[in-house]
């Protein structure tokens, strides 16, 4: 089911991912070079340019996502991503995967919230995630979602800033974990890298 994607990804030449960005014939958005382009340092001292990545990487997803029958949306006016879709078809293994792994601790176990019209984060004390679909829709979108939004690294609480970039970085793992696993690159979650 998920080797549908792969000639959307090879096509539009963004396949892998995170190795050049969107690939050598895509280009990142010029906001997103222009947020990393003021910080100088290490991806721990510029969170925005492991954020960068993570966006970049996220959009060649969604660009290969949506020119897929399978994982466009029906029944839309506009070409929209079927996350939901692309979770159903990694499958519970592929969450199993990730908290065995311990590839996404935070993202799983402490998730990110979402703000609501009256300016408050919802729900107050998240529960950790369960299942494939949450880990998709609710930690690697909405991670994205508020980075994009301007939620990330815009002060907070102690500790806001180094979580914010922990969430970017799992979320980013996850989402390249899941091209892997989509595409077979390690035949299953069970065998060896």
């Amino acid at each position: 089911m998920l080797d549908c994607l792969l000639p959307d990804l090879k096509v539009h030449n963004i396949w892998p991912l995170s190795e050049g960005g969107f690939g050598s014939g895509m280009h990142t958005p010029a906001a997103l070079l222009a947020l990393g382009s003021s910080y100088r340092g290490s991806s721990m001292n510029n969170p925005h340019a492991a954020a960068t990545k993570f966006a970049a990487d996220f959009g060649a997803m969604e660009y290969a996502l949506k020119r897929s029958p399978r994982y466009r949306r029906k029944n839309k006016a506009i070409a929209e991503a079927d996350w939901d879709a692309f979770a159903r078809d990694l499958g519970q293994g592929f969450f199993d995967h990730v908290v065995k792994s311990g590839l996404a601790k935070t993202l799983v176990g402490e998730p990110p919230r979402r703000l609501l019209a009256d300016m408050q984060w919802a729900p107050p004390n998240p529960v950790p995630l369960s299942n494939v679909a949450q880990l998709i829709v609710n930690g690697v979108c909405r991670v994205r979602n508020s980075y994009f939004h301007g939620e990330k690294f815009t002060g907070g609480p102690a500790g806001q800033w180094e979580r914010d970039a922990k969430l970017i970085e799992e979320a980013h793992a996850v989402l390249k974990e899941a091209q892997k696993f989509a595409f077979n690159q390690r035949g299953s979650v069970e065998d060896p890298v």
